[in-house]
């Protein structure tokens, strides 16, 4: 009984936040193969660059305490989006990260 509690939270977890953010900027492309291939180099960019939200995120407001929170919680969740997004590259199904992941550039 207790495992199915946990997993029926998680998946709400999950759920929920899937409403709450914006759909991915590849679901845009038109074919599969541009699908694929922009949620692969989505999930790359997120993997590898979840991190630099750490660094980023705190220099950015006034109120430090919350900023750093902010980032290690965007760190967290462009990271293991960005995983996510690799690993399914070739299934188009979306999972959605705040504020479109990872912006470079």
């Amino acid at each position: 009984m207790k495992r199915v509690l946990v997993v029926l939270v998680v998946m709400a977890v999950f759920l929920a936040q899937t409403v709450v953010f914006a759909a991915s900027p590849w679901t845009q492309e038109a074919t599969y193969e541009e699908k694929a291939g922009a949620k692969l180099q989505f999930g790359l960019k997120n993997l590898v660059f979840g991190w630099t939200e750490l660094l980023t995120t705190p220099i950015q407001g006034d109120d430090i305490f919350n900023d750093i929170g902010t980032g290690l919680v965007n760190a967290i969740a462009y990271t293991l989006g960005g995983a996510a997004h690799t690993a399914t590259f070739l299934i188009p199904v979306d999972v959605p990260l705040p504020n479109d992941g990872v912006r470079i550039g």
